[in-house]
Parts: structure tokens; sequence; C-alpha cells
């Protein structure tokens, strides 16, 4: 979808003679497709964050639990 706006988008440009109406409606399209490319970023970083967070307390109780049966082992 965003690739078909932006050939959209890049086609107008490349026209002669285009009228203020159709430059408008080609960045007023690029604008909605990029607003919802941010919303989908910003979601993602959030998920991203989050497990982000579980993998490293995850990580941090393997590295306890290695540590208790390492002094088991001494």
């Amino acid at each position: 979808m965003e690739q078909e706006v932006l050939r959209q988008a890049r086609e107008t440009l490349e026209r002669e003679n285009v009228s203020i109406e159709v430059l408008r409606e080609s960045y007023s399209g690029l604008c909605e497709e990029y607003e919802k490319l941010l919303d989908e970023t910003k979601f993602l970083t959030k998920v991203s964050d989050k497990l982000e967070a579980k993998l490293s307390a995850a990580n941090d109780k393997l590295a306890d639990y290695n540590k208790e049966l390492a002094k088991k082992w001494i």
C-alpha cells in the first residue's frame, strides 16, 4: 500500500502542468500514509521495548541461577 502511494506521488511530480488541487490530493495521501506509518512505528517500538525488558529479566534470572549452581559445585 505504501509503495503504491509513493509511486502515485512520484508520478504526479513528474507530470507537467499539474493543478494545485491534484498536488494537494497527492500530498494529502502522502501525509495520511506517513501518519499511519508513524503510528505503527510507535506501536512496534512499545512492543519491542516490552519484549526487550522481559528478555533482560529472563537473562538476569538465568545469571542468578547459574551463580547458584556454581556455588553448589564449588
